[in-house]
């Protein structure tokens, strides 16, 4: 038997499709919940509150976790279809952003969501409906 060469395989699982499901998934679970008892609306539900509570956690661990994912799949120069409509400064901002920070463990979610909306202001500028200034969010 003759080795010619080697081949490698990597793969990549993405933790944010995991909590939009489960976010849709509590959503869900709390309209049924306040469809079903539409008629005790004053009255305290436990279960609908775990399922607010819950869909609410999760929507905002899926947006951290697909911030960390694309400066991740950025740093790590991934060849992807979604990383590569970034211009290719904006990617290098990006990964000389993401070792500073420590792969995003010392900054905060919004302060992340904001940088990439910064560093790529042709795709996610402020002005556009997807990049809502994550200022914005913060204030009361």
């Amino acid at each position: 038997m003759v080795t010619v060469g080697t081949a490698s395989i990597s793969m990549r699982s993405y933790l944010s499709t995991h909590h939009l499901w489960m976010a849709q998934h509590c959503s869900r679970y709390a309209r049924e919940y306040e469809d079903k008892y539409r008629a005790e609306r004053g009255a305290f539900h436990i279960h609908l509150r775990g399922y607010v509570m819950a869909a609410v956690t999760e929507s905002v661990a899926f947006v951290e976790a697909l911030i960390n994912e694309l400066f991740t799949d950025v740093f790590d120069d991934l060849a992807d279809e979604r990383i590569s409509v970034f211009a290719a400064s904006a990617r290098d901002q990006m990964r000389e952003y993401w070792q500073v920070v420590n792969s995003g463990k010392t900054v905060g979610i919004l302060a992340k969501y904001d940088k990439a909306c910064f560093l790529n202001n042709g795709l996610m500028s402020s002005s556009s409906p997807t990049c809502v200034r994550a200022a914005s969010l913060d204030s009361p």
